[in-house]
């Protein structure tokens, strides 16, 4: 069974009292999983458990980026600092890798039922089992689909039927393997922004064209089109910075470039466009979901490697227009696409589904 929370209506059954909510997440500041994490806890009663990444994991996770093609001097200082200052443990720390859940239970506080466990896609670092201890529905919430299929593929498709829900975030044509491979109730829960760490804040326009993300061996295409656009004269500026430093230099961009890998509507869309600036990004295709959400020329521009150069130049000379796209784009990414807007229509939907 496949569905699009975006679409459906709320359901007499939505939990609109707070809820007891265990999600099994990790320490990590800067992903989507904080983000999910941070809008549960507005509205509902969370406990967490995962393990703990200390300021090691991220000082080697900040020299990795020493090696991406577009690597800014300091990238991997401002990583470290960053994540190591925000990272906080879990409220129950758990080693790394299979968790048992029966001996979870008996950490949580003694006035604290599940009435919802929430996995999200943390990789080997946090692999709960023993679901039914629980006595409630089960939410999985996969990430990166593209790079489990490097992996063991079968293998995470035969985890995620362990769960009553799935939903897939970035890769949509995705949800069809999911269901293929025997998950009960499969949908798709788009990425989404968070309006404080990724919203606009006033500066100038110092910038023609930014892009801010990864360049390492699995972006090729990306590097290429970042290496053509510099040969054609664009004055690029590329960096790897997350939170209010990501959304300073998307604020301070004319027209933020994105360019996704395999077919995957990413998180820098919903990123970009919160800070209010022209968004820019590659066209996917139909199945992607990307022209469900937003309308090509309304909120955002959608480009092909043919045409890519031509646009850039067209929006840098056409000011107003920019400005019109730009605002439009920023008003339906807060009003419809954050992280608050995600974990309801996801509870709601496993409402209606019980």
């Amino acid at each position: 069974m496949t569905s699009n929370p975006q679409n459906q209506q709320k359901s007499e059954r939505a939990p609109l009292r707070r809820l007891d909510i265990l999600l099994a997440t990790l320490t990590g500041p800067v992903s989507s999983t904080a983000f999910y994490e941070k809008a549960l806890r507005k509205r509902h009663r969370v406990v967490t458990f995962g393990p703990y990444r200390d300021a090691k994991f991220w000082k080697d996770w900040g020299e990795g980026l020493k090696g991406h093609a577009f690597y800014r001097a300091g990238s991997a200082e401002h990583w470290e600092d960053v994540c190591t200052r925000l990272a906080k443990p879990c409220d129950i720390v758990t080693q790394p890798g299979m968790v048992d859940l029966r001996e979870l239970k008996k950490q949580l506080p003694k006035d604290f039922q599940p009435e919802v466990f929430i996995w999200m896609d943390t990789h080997e670092w946090n692999l709960p089992f023993y679901m039914e201890a629980l006595n409630c529905p089960s939410v999985a919430v996969f990430g990166d689909t593209h790079l489990h299929m490097l992996g063991n593929w079968d293998v995470w498709l035969s985890y995620a039927k362990v769960f009553d829900f799935v939903f897939v975030t970035f890769n949509k044509p995705h949800v069809r393997h999911f269901v293929e491979a025997g998950c009960r109730r499969v949908f798709w829960s788009p990425a989404a922004c968070d309006a404080e760490a990724h919203g606009k804040i006033p500066s100038d326009k110092i910038y023609p064209v930014s892009f801010v993300g990864g360049t390492s061996t699995l972006h090729t295409d990306r590097v290429e089109l970042l290496r053509f656009l510099l040969q054609q004269g664009i004055d690029l500026h590329v960096d790897s910075r997350v939170l209010q430093d990501m959304a300073l230099i998307f604020s301070r961009s004319k027209i933020v470039l994105n360019t996704t890998i395999a077919d995957d509507l990413n998180m820098r869309v919903f990123e970009a466009l919160a800070s209010g600036s022209l968004v820019l990004t590659n066209r996917l295709s139909r199945e992607s979901g990307l022209e469900e959400l937003f309308v090509d020329r309304k909120h955002l521009v959608l480009y092909d490697r043919d045409n890519v150069l031509e646009l850039i130049r067209y929006y840098l000379s056409h000011d107003e227009e920019r400005g019109r796209i730009a605002a439009a784009g920023y008003a339906e990414a807060l009003g419809k696409h954050t992280y608050e807007h995600r974990v309801e229509q996801i509870l709601e939907t496993v409402w209606q589904h019980l």
